[in-house]
């Protein structure tokens, strides 16, 4: 994936996880969990100034955009912490 500059449309959302945030345990450790969600050249939509957010009940969206497009919203699967299902690029 090409590296994210300033008015270029290709950028990408990725997750990293980890046990613990005490770096003195031994169990601390990053986990690449890969991409979550990314942008083609062309589109109009950039995934960047991406965050969590919690509704009501609890369940996690990922909010992300700008520039073109907005801001949008996507449902997270709290087990994965990745998109909870797939949605077609035409309707992001």
């Amino acid at each position: 994936m090409p590296i994210p500059c300033f008015g270029v449309n290709t950028s990408g959302i990725a997750l990293a996880t980890n046990g613990t945030l005490d770096p003195q345990s031994p169990k601390y450790h990053w986990q690449d969990e890969g991409l979550v969600l990314n942008s083609a050249h062309g589109e109009r939509l950039q995934r960047h100034r991406s965050n969590i957010v919690f509704d009501e009940k609890g369940q996690p969206w990922l909010s992300f955009g700008s520039f073109w497009g907005g801001i949008k919203m996507r449902r997270i699967d709290a087990a994965t912490g990745k998109p909870s299902q797939p949605i077609p690029p035409s309707i992001l």
